[in-house]
């Protein structure tokens, strides 16, 4: 990331282009950003696959989920457009937190642990075709290691023509 021209006695900014990773997931974070302009987009890989969680522009807040989680990233951020980030430090927001009062404190805790929980579910369940079809198969292949070896064959010998059938058809009806 770029330092941005622009001076400011308060707040670091940073200037991003598009398509820049700002930050990756499992990296040790200890700041988030403010989107003062642009838009991010917010991804986890499992199994090289792009779990899209959503995107994100003016206004909202990046990376606020290391400065709860002992510094560690849920997700991956990459410029989707050239972007302007305003810095809030780890040191900074502890400030804050702890010049305020302690239901504020316990309301911005329970809601990031929910927020950490319902990032793990959304990653648990596919966004795409491609993606169900490749867990479908998973799952099957798991069943079928379940079976004695006479009847997984023949599980999967009946069971892969209709899972190839209902990608067919999914992909026609997204088309």
């Amino acid at each position: 990331m770029q330092e941005s021209n622009t001076p400011s006695p308060k707040r670091t900014q940073k200037k991003v282009s598009a398509g820049t990773i700002i930050f990756q997931e499992k990296e040790k974070g200890d700041r988030a950003y403010l989107i003062q302009s642009g838009e991010v987009e917010i991804y986890t890989l499992k199994e090289k696959t792009k779990n899209i969680l959503g995107k994100l522009g003016a206004g909202e807040i990046i990376g606020e989920m290391a400065l709860f989680n002992e510094g560690q990233r849920t997700a991956n951020v990459e410029a989707v457009t050239e972007t302007i980030l305003i810095e809030i430090t780890q040191k900074k927001l502890q400030e804050k937190l702890q010049n305020s009062d302690v239901t504020i404190r316990a309301i911005v805790n329970m809601m990031t642990r929910r927020l950490v929980e319902q990032n793990k579910s959304i990653e648990k369940n596919p966004t795409s075709i491609e993606q169900l079809s490749a867990q479908i198969n998973k799952r099957c292949e798991s069943f079928a290691d379940t079976l004695p070896e006479g009847k997984a064959k023949q599980f999967n010998q009946e069971i892969t023509p209709l899972i190839d059938t209902l990608t067919e058809s999914l992909m026609h009806y997204n088309s």
